[in-house]
């Protein structure tokens, strides 16, 4: 009898990007407000179905991935839903009538990522983020957003990387190109850490270092990633670690873990 497996997908999430290197994207206190007006609960259970799990910045089933509630509270608050913080926050920034954005999105990727940009578009509408859904032609989105980062407030990529490394490099100022650095970030005291984690060879500070890196990230709020989605996968009862290790970019990954007990 065949089985469901199912399992947090590795890449594909929505990343969602804004220009902090120019206003309002540059003041903490915006960002913070936008990633505090996204009720990831809401998103799991109404869109995702309930086949899925709020996150931090990297998925949590990996490796070096932090859950939401491994951050401290002074900085998972930043990743939970407080939408009268994030008004307060904006109001703090200068903003008592609210700010108007421009979320650059494509429908390409259909299901569930077209609900989840409308979603989150309705809960920034509501903390006072009057947001603009601008939807994308397919090949203006990938070479302009995916392929050049050249986007002018807000926009979203799908990841589309397990490597931890790699991923938590977008973040790194001095290393990484534009089209990779979409959020532009400029942190000193980030970079000093990623140079530190990209040439640790010891397990435990490679550890350590990750989660200093993305505590970082979430408390500067250089990213939104949301939630992430569930991935299926059909198999028979006596092949273990099917859908477990979740959808890579290269499959051939997935099954190097397989293994028949029979």
């Amino acid at each position: 009898q065949m089985q469901v497996r199912k399992c947090p997908l590795y890449s594909g999430y929505v990343g969602i990007w804004m220009r902090t290197d120019k206003p309002p994207y540059n003041d903490v206190r915006v960002r913070r407000a936008l990633s505090m007006a996204i009720d990831r609960s809401a998103l799991v259970n109404a869109v995702l179905m309930g086949e899925g799990e709020p996150m931090g910045v990297l998925p949590a089933h990996l490796a070096l991935g932090m859950a939401v509630n491994d951050f401290p509270p002074e900085v998972r608050k930043y990743l939970e839903y407080h939408p009268d913080e994030a008004k307060k926050l904006l109001q703090e920034a200068g903003f008592d009538k609210g700010i108007k954005v421009q979320f650059m999105v494509t429908a390409v990727y259909r299901s569930p990522y077209n609900e989840t940009f409308e979603a989150i578009a309705d809960m920034w509408n509501m903390v006072g983020i009057q947001t603009s859904l601008v939807w994308l032609e397919r090949g203006v989105y990938t070479n302009n957003i995916v392929v050049e980062g050249d986007f002018p407030e807000i926009s979203f990529t799908r990841p589309g990387q397990s490597d931890p490394y790699l991923w938590l490099g977008r973040f790194h100022s001095k290393r990484t190109p534009r089209e990779e650095n979409k959020s532009r970030v400029a942190d000193p005291a980030l970079d000093k850490l990623l140079d530190e984690f990209q040439v640790s060879v010891d397990e435990k500070r490679q550890q350590e270092l990750a989660r200093q890196v993305q505590i970082r990230v979430a408390d500067q709020a250089y990213a939104i990633m949301a939630v992430n989605r569930l991935e299926f996968t059909l198999a028979n009862p006596w092949v273990r670690d099917m859908g477990e290790t979740g959808y890579v970019v290269f499959p051939q990954r997935m099954y190097e873990r397989v293994w028949l007990d029979k």
